[in-house]
C-alpha cells in the first residue's frame, strides 16, 4: 500500500521530534552512570561519574586559590611592620590597612607599614615614627606609608622610609633614617619626590578635577636644612637661600617665592615628642646580636709559703677558669672567654702575685686590662633626643 507523501512527512517529523525531546530531557536531568571498573579492592571505593548540565556545572565550579608554600610547607603569615604611633588627633582620622580594614585612630594607636591615613574635613593630627620622624597632617589629607624599616643597630643598608602625601597639608621633622642615610628617605607627592638632608619641611598639595583628569599643584617651604625636589623637569633644591617654591605640575620647574604660600600658615602644630617605649620595642629591626661584654676576675690566695692565683674569664655563652700555684713567690694564670666574646690571659713568671691580662675582641673594639674586659655591643640609638 502506498503511503501518501504528507503522511510520510508527518511520521518522519514526529520521529525526529521524539528523538530530539528524548535526548534533551535525558541530558538535562541528572543521570548517574556507573563506570566499569576493576574488581573492588578493600579500601578503594568504586567510581561513579555524574553528568550535569551546563548551568549546574557553572554553579558547581569553585575557584580555589593556590596555597602559598615555602620550603615544602605552609608559609607562616608575616606580621605587619609597626612604623609609627599617634601623638594626637583632633576630629576624625581613618586608617586603612593593607587588607582594607578601616579604623578610627586615637591617641597612642600604632600605625603599620602600608597603612593609609585619611584626615576628614575639619580634622588634623600628628604621628611619630620610631626613628624620631614627626609628621603633622591637616584636614582633607591622604597619607600613605609605602615602606618603613628602621634598624636599631644602625645598619643603614637595611633602613627605608618612603611615604606618599597624596593631597593635603603636612609638616615633617626628619629623624634618624634620613640623618644616617639620606638616600633611604623619600616623601612622594603628585608633583615631585622629596629627598632630604636633615630638615624641616612644610607642604600643601591641592588636587583639582578638570573634565576627565586631575591636576595637582603644590607649595613647599624648607624651614631648616635642605631638600631636593625631583620631577620630570629635573631636580631642584630648596635651602635657606631659596626656602619657598610653588609647583604647578610634575613636569615643570618650580617657581621660587620670597614668602611662604598662605596655605602653609594654617598647618597644624607639631609637638616635639620622642617615640614611646612601646613603639620602639615593636618597630625596630635588630641585626645579628653583638658580643656580650666579658668579665675577668682574679683571686689571689697566699698561705703556707706559697701564692696561688685564680683567673676566671666569662663571655656571652660560657666561662672558663684556670688555677695554678706553687713556688715561693710566683703563680701562673690563664683564662679564655667562651661564647661570642673571645679572649686570652697570660700570667707573670715571677713576683709576689700572678698578673692576669685579659684581651677581649668585640664587634668593633678591643681592650686589654687587668681584672676586666669589655666588648662593643654596636651602635644603639639614643631615643631620648628627638630631632
Amino acid at each position: 500500500m502506498k503511503v501518501p507523501f504528507l503522511t510520510r512527512s508527518f511520521i518522519l517529523a514526529f520521529c525526529a521530534l521524539s528523538i530530539s525531546l528524548y535526548y534533551h530531557f535525558a541530558y538535562s536531568a541528572r543521570v548517574s552512570i556507573p563506570v566499569i571498573t576493576r574488581p573492588t579492592i578493600v579500601g578503594v571505593p568504586q567510581t561513579t561519574v555524574t553528568i550535569i548540565n551546563k548551568e549546574e556545572a557553572v554553579k558547581a565550579t569553585t575557584i580555589v586559590k593556590p596555597t602559598q608554600v615555602q620550603g615544602g610547607g605552609a608559609r607562616t603569615p608575616v606580621a605587619p611592620v609597626v612604623a609609627a604611633q599617634v601623638v594626637w588627633v583632633e576630629g576624625v582620622i581613618e586608617d586603612t590597612s593593607a587588607d582594607k580594614k578601616v579604623r578610627k585612630l586615637q591617641r597612642k594607636d600604632l600605625i603599620y607599614e602600608h597603612d593609609s591615613l585619611t584626615v576628614q574635613k575639619g580634622s588634623s593630627g600628628q604621628i611619630v615614627f620610631s626613628d624620631n620622624t614627626l609628621f603633622s597632617l591637616s584636614e582633607n589629607s591622604i597619607f600613605k606609608i609605602d615602606q618603613y624599616r628602621f634598624n636599631k643597630n644602625g645598619k643603614t643598608a637595611d633602613e627605608r622610609y618612603v611615604v606618599d602625601v597624596v593631597k593635603g597639608g603636612f609638616r615633617t621633622v626628619t629623624g634618624l633614617i634620613s640623618k644616617a642615610g639620606p638616600t633611604n628617605y623619600q616623601v612622594k607627592t603628585p608633583v615631585a619626590t622629596i629627598g632630604v638632608r636633615g630638615t624641616v619641611i612644610e607642604g600643601h598639595i591641592k588636587v583639582t578635577k578638570e573634565k576627565d583628569h586631575e591636576v595637582p599643584t603644590a607649595v613647599f617651604a624648607v624651614i631648616q636644612g635642605a631638600a631636593d625636589f625631583k620631577n620630570k623637569a629635573g631636580t631642584f633644591t630648596l635651602d635657606q637661600n631659596h626656602k619657598y617654591a610653588n609647583f604647578s605640575s610634575d613636569a615643570v620647574k618650580p617657581m621660587y617665592t620670597p614668602q611662604p604660600a598662605p596655605e602653609l600658615k594654617t598647618l597644624p602644630r607639631t609637638e616635639m615628642v620622642k617615640p614611646s617605649n612601646e613603639l620602639v620595642s615593636k618597630s625596630v629591626t635588630t641585626s645579628a646580636a653583638a658580643p656580650s661584654p666579658g668579665k675577668t676576675t682574679t683571686t689571689t690566695t697566699t698561705g703556707g709559703g706559697t701564692t696561688s692565683t685564680t683567673t676566671t674569664t666569662t663571655g656571652g655563652g660560657g666561662s672558663t677558669s684556670e688555677t695554678s700555684g706553687g713556688g715561693t713567690a710566683g703563680g701562673d694564670s690563664g683564662g679564655s672567654a667562651g661564647g661570642d666574646s673571645g679572649g686570652s690571659a697570660t700570667g707573670g713568671d715571677s713576683g709576689s702575685t700572678g698578673t692576669s691580662t685579659g684581651s677581649t675582641t668585640g664587634s668593633s673594639s678591643s681592650s686589654t686590662s687587668s681584672g676586666s674586659s669589655s666588648g662593643s655591643t654596636g651602635l644603639v640609638n639614643d631615643f631620648s633626643v628627638c630631632k
